[in-house]
């Protein structure tokens, strides 16, 4: 994620038990959602969906617009 702060981390006293995992919230709200945009369960892969501070507002376009496109 590199246009946010970072999200999650693996403290020294925690062992990812999962390929995949990268740790626990640092602070923002988590959650993956699908791509009809309902959540998924813990198990399943998806769309990381961040919400908080770190997050930025979005992209301009070259006509200085918000670009929608990730929304």
């Amino acid at each position: 994620m590199t246009e946010c702060m970072p999200i999650s981390t693996a403290p020294l006293s925690y062992r990812l038990k999962r390929n995949g995992t990268s740790g626990i919230s640092v602070g923002p709200e988590i959650r993956i959602f699908d791509t009809s945009h309902q959540p998924h369960d813990s198990q399943e892969v998806g769309r990381i969906c961040v919400r908080g501070a770190p997050v930025f507002a979005g992209y301009l376009t070259a006509e200085n617009n918000m670009d929608k496109t990730c929304l």
